[in-house]
């Protein structure tokens, strides 16, 4: 049994095609090393241990000419065949619907993180401006409300940025990493000139004289907390789905490996056993 065809060994059958002669002849060749054609894109279940096959290599056996999948959690062999039904094609057009939902919800995402980001620092600031003028009542009190003004404005600076980059490199993982650079560093300076253009044609305002050394520093903190996420966010996703979801269901999660050239995790052990 260990010579034979990894099809053959499985069912216990005899495929045509696929005998104990052939499979001596070239036993040397494993399934890692056939030609990868592409990756299940669907949900579908592995028969032996619940596993959901999506994102797993689809691959062709040289000899037999046959599609085939490995089940990374168990190792058992599956024909990459997909059945088609009627329901399938109403199917396909729900998700053109969803499709066209999750490109409004980023649209709205990313103007809701321009919009935040704008309130914060320009609110902030105008505080900060009002706070800089000379106290003879408790100055220790208003230094202490001075900097606590400081401290979470610059807070919310960076949780924008952090939570824009992370938004931008888990739900658009099919862009450069130049585009994701473009994005953070776009979405503060459009918040931070929004902002200008409406104080300086809203009326008489000597905000953006007396405050642009706070709206430079805060929108700073938030570009660079954005440029880390779009190294460090990606790989935080994927340590938070090795921790939060079960292994069956991490498949719909598998972009995150792919998408960086990474293996998925059960891969990395089928092939650290040989």
């Amino acid at each position: 049994m260990a010579d034979q065809h990894p099809l053959t060994q499985q069912s216990g059958r005899t495929v045509p095609g696929v005998d104990d002669t052939h499979h001596v002849e070239r036993r040397s060749i494993a399934f890692d090393d056939w030609t990868l054609v592409s990756r299940v894109e669907v949900d579908r279940f592995c028969e032996g241990c619940g596993y959901n096959l999506r994102a797993q290599s689809v691959r062709r056996d040289e000899r037999t000419e046959l599609l085939v999948c490995r089940c990374s959690e168990c190792g058992r062999y599956y024909a990459a065949n997909d059945s088609t039904t009627a329901g399938r094609a109403w199917l396909q057009r729900l998700a053109t619907v969803f499709v066209w939902y999750w490109i409004l919800f980023m649209i709205a995402a990313m103007v809701l993180l321009i919009v935040a980001q704008m309130a914060t620092i320009f609110v902030s600031t105008d505080e900060l401006i009002r706070m800089d003028r000379p106290r003879r009542n408790n100055p220790t009190a208003y230094e202490q409300f001075r900097n606590t003004i400081l401290a979470v404005t610059a807070g919310l600076s960076l949780a924008w940025g952090f939570l824009g980059g992370f938004l931008a490199v888990v739900a658009i993982p099919h862009w450069r990493r130049w585009m994701y650079l473009a994005l953070i560093l776009s979405l503060p300076m459009i918040a931070l000139g929004i902002g200008c253009l409406a104080e300086r044609y809203g009326g008489p305002s000597s905000l953006l004289e007396k405050g642009i050394v706070y709206l430079s520093t805060f929108t700073a903190l938030n570009m660079m907390a954005g440029l880390a996420m779009v190294w460090l966010g990606r790989p935080l996703a994927r340590v938070l789905v090795r921790s939060l979801l079960p292994a069956r269901i991490r498949g719909a999660m598998s972009y995150l490996w792919l998408s960086d050239g990474k293996l998925l995790p059960g891969e990395k052990a089928l092939e650290a056993t040989g």
